[in-house]
């Protein structure tokens, strides 16, 4: 009779435990091989045979994905969760510490794109107002008016100056003037781009035609190639130190946050994978001593192994 009973409650406990499995199996017999008709789990009446075929059952629906273990994690929402914002997918899965990493990580990249960004924005500034200090286009214009001829015959066409001297140097003079005294000029590789284009800026303190428009040169001479001023020099070397330092230093960064997105989501898709495989489902058989007689029932013990 208690081997009635014991058997009629391993039945009820496994019949519960099997109850999604076996649904899901008749859903799709396919998985299985059995037909619709055929059933998922027989036993034999004998407590110790039918409690080994009870677990080898269970250990085999684990295996083909049949029963959903509790507290299982998405490697898709992880690694989701992780290209959005780096570490949280981590978090999620379970591993605070590289979860804390990439966020760190996340953080330092995206101060570094700001502040850099942000010096070079300032290094620019200074440089633009340099040029708007000591180079002048009507200095420029004025020099032009006056040793073309010498620089190339029959130049036509003059620079017209406005002589308010209250104007900003840009605002007296006539660019498309400039312009067309310097294509007749056949030593003269660039012509004056507009004011405050980012051409504009380059050019002066890049081609040595342009450097009678700087303060400190001399008016007084046609030579242009030699002599160059210490102003145009030092304004070089202010004019790359934007693009060649900070702008540069602000790219590397960015693309370290974009690397980080990416490497998090991977790490967190894979770390989800790895929490699910940790989550065992060991099932054994316990002995216990019942007044004397030994009787045996099986349990489930869920672990997750850090």
């Amino acid at each position: 009779m208690k081997s009635i009973l014991m058997l009629t409650f391993v039945l009820l406990i496994f019949g519960m435990s099997f109850a999604q499995i076996n649904d899901s199996r008749m859903l799709n017999p396919e998985k299985t091989g059995r037909s619709k008709s055929d059933p998922a789990v027989k036993f034999t009446g004998n407590l110790s045979e039918d409690s080994k075929i009870a677990l080898n059952s269970y250990s085999e629906s684990l295996k083909t994905g049949t029963v959903q273990v509790p507290g299982r994690k998405s490697p898709f929402l992880a690694g989701l969760f992780s290209i959005i914002l780096p570490g949280s997918g981590e978090a999620y899965s379970g591993s605070y510490w590289k979860a804390a990493a990439f966020l760190a990580v996340e953080a330092a990249a995206i101060g570094a794109t700001i502040y850099y960004n942000k010096r070079g924005d300032e290094e620019t500034v200074n440089f633009q107002n340099y040029a708007n200090a000591n180079w002048s286009a009507v200095r420029y214009a004025e020099w032009l008016n006056k040793y073309a001829p010498e620089l190339a015959q029959n130049i036509q066409g003059t620079i017209h100056i406005d002589p308010d001297a209250s104007k900003k140097p840009w605002d007296r003079v006539n660019f498309a003037e400039i312009n067309s005294i310097e294509r007749q000029l056949p030593t003269f590789s660039h012509q004056l781009p507009p004011y405050a284009d980012q051409q504009y800026y380059e050019l002066i303190g890049k081609y040595k035609q342009f450097n009678h428009g700087w303060a400190q040169s001399d008016p007084n001479t046609s030579e242009y190639l030699n002599n160059i001023p210490q102003q145009m020099l030092d304004y070089a070397k202010m004019h790359i130190l934007p693009d060649d330092t900070y702008y540069k230093y602000s790219s590397r960064a960015m693309v370290v946050v974009i690397i980080n997105h990416v490497l998090s989501a991977v790490d967190a898709a894979w770390t989800a994978g790895r929490y699910n495989k940790n989550l065992a489902v060991n099932m054994s058989l316990k002995q216990v001593n019942l007044t004397g007689l030994v009787e045996v029932y099986p349990q489930v013990n869920l672990k997750y192994s850090f």
